[in-house]
């Protein structure tokens, strides 16, 4: 047990944890949650609620700030933002400059809550951050999971995401740059801020084009501008040895399953070292110099990303309109148009700082399978597992309550191999489409693909989804595995067409 801080109502918050300490050591859960209340208690402005709790029962919270109160819904005319951070326990910087953050916010937020309300959850991962280690208290990746939602804090996230939908999310987290596979090479990383965006191509191209043309740019010269170094989020390397790519395309991590609902996501990545405790006041710094710029972005380009958004998400629900195919298997390739990046290193034979020009890039990327939607999906009720998982993503879905023959598509699993997919290995499924008319009996779960989900669910339920449930994902089972098996026909069936 501790003893909560005394606050004054309306009085203005005091220094963070962090700052207390003039930046001797990390803040702790106690102290986080303490002064999340006197952070609520200063301003009637903000509003701290419980999103969660996390495997050893510590509690997961959110500050809510709105210039419009009260905030118990999106306020339909204005801009949603959420900030989450420290999803990995011993990347704390994010969780520290929220802090700062909030702060900064409480005393003059600088007309930012004039354009966009804002929800930002400063610690995903207590367990994780208590502990000092990278996974929660089960031993998973709550980045790696977003697909299974097996986790309680990742569960929680989403939660918040689907009851607020809103336009703009943002993850912050930290990379290490003490990488034995780089300095072999003689480099560092040196960028004290990384930031990427949306790169799934089933997100609508013109939130992908935003984001690249418009929000990365700003941000970036807003970053230099303070005097942080700066860069695209670029993964993979060694230089010349393996090669460099910008961040994933899997919807298994927060930004990409976000931002398949058709949002505007991100990520940043701060600087760290081995010892995660190390140089944090100044990691500190860094990072709120960026998710303040970041936020100063989106404020000054608030009207365009909220007509955006609503026009991509809407074209996932219209009646009528005609969804494109998706692309279930994706990677990055070269750009001839970009054959190389320029990208800021610490070089350790000339013990300097400078620009280095690394090849072996391959920033494009390009869809490896493409499929046609279906009108929806059948999957039979025996399948409780792989249902509860649509009931987590809170799919819409219905029950049939009689028999009824449908036209369906179904698959025949030929044969199952591996592949190396962004740098990884992967499961490599070749399929036969059977063409039938099939009866469906009661019980038979339903799903219509225009939905709110219809980007997601294609990539859940067809077999040959680089990112379907049939496999271990964060340190998780989901038992899924026999679906695949060769020589069988996978349960989950295609509805071609709408049915009475």
């Amino acid at each position: 047990a501790h003893l909560a801080s005394i606050v004054i109502v309306g009085a203005e918050p005091p220094p963070t944890p962090l700052e207390r300490n003039d930046g001797a050591r990390l803040t702790t859960y106690d102290e986080l949650s303490d002064y999340l209340q006197e952070l609520a208690a200063a301003s009637p402005e903000v509003d701290l609620k419980t999103i969660g709790v996390s495997v050893e029962g510590r509690e997961i919270s959110a500050l809510f700030f709105s210039g419009r109160l009260p905030m118990e819904a999106p306020h339909e005319e204005r801009l949603t933002v959420l900030i989450s951070c420290q999803q990995h326990g011993n990347e704390p910087s994010g969780k520290e400059a929220a802090l700062e953050l909030a702060r900064e916010l409480v005393v003059d937020d600088g007309g930012l809550l004039d354009h966009l309300d804002l929800i930002l959850v400063p610690q995903v991962n207590p367990d994780g951050s208590e502990a000092g280690t990278r996974r929660n208290a089960a031993d998973a990746d709550l980045n790696r999971n977003h697909v299974i939602l097996s986790e309680p804090e990742v569960r929680a996230l989403h939660d918040l995401f689907l009851d607020w939908m809103p336009e703009v999310t943002l993850d912050v987290h930290e990379t290490n740059v003490s990488r034995t596979s780089w300095m072999n090479v003689g480099y560092l990383k040196d960028p004290t801020e990384q930031f990427g965006g949306v790169s799934n191509l089933n997100i609508a191209a013109e939130l992908r084009t935003l984001s690249a043309e418009v929000i990365e740019p700003e941000v970036g010269r807003r970053i230099r501008d303070a005097g942080v170094s700066y860069h695209e989020y670029i993964v993979g390397g060694p230089p010349e040895e393996k090669r460099l790519r910008f961040s994933t395309t899997d919807i298994n991590d927060s930004r990409q399953s976000m931002g398949i609902y058709n949002s505007l996501s991100f990520l940043f990545e701060g600087k760290r070292w081995e010892d995660h405790s190390a140089h944090i006041a100044s990691r500190t710094a860094g990072q709120l110099v960026a998710m303040r710029s970041f936020l100063e972005t989106i404020a000054a380009n608030a009207e365009e990303i909220r007509a955006t958004v609503s026009a991509a998400r809407a074209s996932l629900t219209a009646p009528g309109a005609e969804l494109p195919p998706i692309h279930i298997r994706q990677d990055y390739r070269p750009d001839p148009d970009r054959p190389t990046v320029r990208y800021p290193v610490f070089d350790l034979r000339a013990w300097s700082d400078r620009e280095a020009e690394l090849g072996n890039f391959e920033p494009k990327v390009v869809p490896l399978l493409t499929v046609d939607r279906p009108w929806g999906y059948a999957i039979p009720p025996e399948q409780r597992d792989l249902i509860a998982l649509l009931e987590r993503h809170r799919i819409q879905l219905s029950r049939l309550s009689r028999r009824v023959a449908v036209d369906v598509e179904r698959y025949l699993i030929e044969e199952i191999s591996e592949v190396i997919v962004e740098d990884k290995e992967a499961a490599d499924i070749a399929v036969e489409p059977l063409r039938e008319n099939i009866e469906l009996t009661a019980g038979t779960v339903i799903i219509p693909l225009r939905q709110p989900a219809a980007n997601l669910l294609p990539l859940l339920l067809e077999p040959q989804s680089l990112w379907a449930p049939y496999a271990e994902r964060g340190g998780r089972h989901l038992a899924l595995e026999s679906l695949l098996d060769a020589g069988t026909v996978f349960p989950v069936v295609r509805v071609l067409e709408p049915f009475e």
